[in-house]
């Protein structure tokens, strides 16, 4: 029984040992790409809408401009 619980514990301490080290390596990332992640100077508004356009290269439509895709999430 006391196996099991030294076992445990240090089963307990190495998740923990790790955690905090891809705690710091992910940190020490965003410092290196600034606070925002790509969005740096971007700030918008609660509510806003924005819509990118990724060029005419990507349509799969065959032209058709007549199709509305709309993803959308609602928050309550």
């Amino acid at each position: 029984m006391l196996l099991a619980v030294v076992n445990t514990l240090r089963t307990i301490l190495v998740l923990l040992i790790v955690w905090w080290i891809l705690r710091f390596f992910m940190r020490r990332g965003q410092e290196r790409n600034g606070p925002g992640g790509g969005n740096a100077g971007r700030r918008r508004k609660r509510g806003e809408v924005t819509l990118e356009h990724s060029g005419q290269g990507d349509r799969r439509s065959g032209g058709n401009d007549d199709i509305i895709d709309a993803e959308f999430e609602e928050v309550r």
